[in-house]
C-alpha cells in the first residue's frame, strides 16, 4: 500500500473530527505531494496526541518510523501489503508485519533506532518495497 502526502499539518477542522485539541501543533516530517510506503496501518480511540485515528505508519523524511493520521494522505495504490497480518490489542486494532504483531515493542525500538530492530525494520521495508515492482 502506498500513499502521497497531501499536508504535513492537521487543519483545525481535522483536529475537531478526531478529537484533537487545537492547541495541538505538530508538523509530521513527510513532503508534500511525496509517495510513501505504508509500514502498518492502526486504528487509535481516544489517545490524548491522536484522538481518535487511523494511522499510516511510514518511514518519514528522517529514517525514522512514524505513526501519522491518515487524512494527511491520500492512497496511491490500496493494494493491502500480503506480507500483514490483522491484530487486537487492547481497542487497537493493526494491519501490520508479522515481526510487529510478535514482538509489539519492535516499533518503539525502530524509533530508538536499536541495531538489531533497524535490522528487522531494513528486511520488513525491502519486503514491502519489493511488492510494488
Amino acid at each position: 500500500m502506498k500513499v502521497v502526502v497531501l499536508r504535513n499539518k492537521l487543519t483545525d477542522n481535522q483536529k475537531l473530527e478526531l478529537g484533537i485539541k487545537l492547541d495541538q501543533n505538530f508538523e509530521w516530517q513527510i513532503t508534500p505531494g511525496k509517495e510513501y510506503i505504508v509500514i502498518s496501518v492502526r486504528n487509535i480511540l481516544n489517545s490524548d496526541f491522536y484522538g481518535n485515528s487511523v494511522l499510516f505508519e511510514v518511514e518519514d523524511d528522517y529514517g525514522r518510523l512514524l505513526a501519522v493520521p491518515s487524512c494527511l494522505f491520500e492512497i496511491s495504490d490500496s493494494t493491502p501489503s500480503r506480507y500483514w497480518l490483522a491484530s487486537i490489542d487492547n481497542v487497537v486494532f493493526s494491519l501490520e508485519p508479522k515481526e510487529f504483531v510478535n514482538d509489539p515493542s519492535l516499533p518503539e525500538k525502530v524509533l530508538d533506532r536499536e541495531p538489531d530492530a533497524m535490522s528487522i525494520f531494513e528486511v520488513i521495508k525491502s519486503r514491502l518495497e519489493s511488492e510494488g515492482c
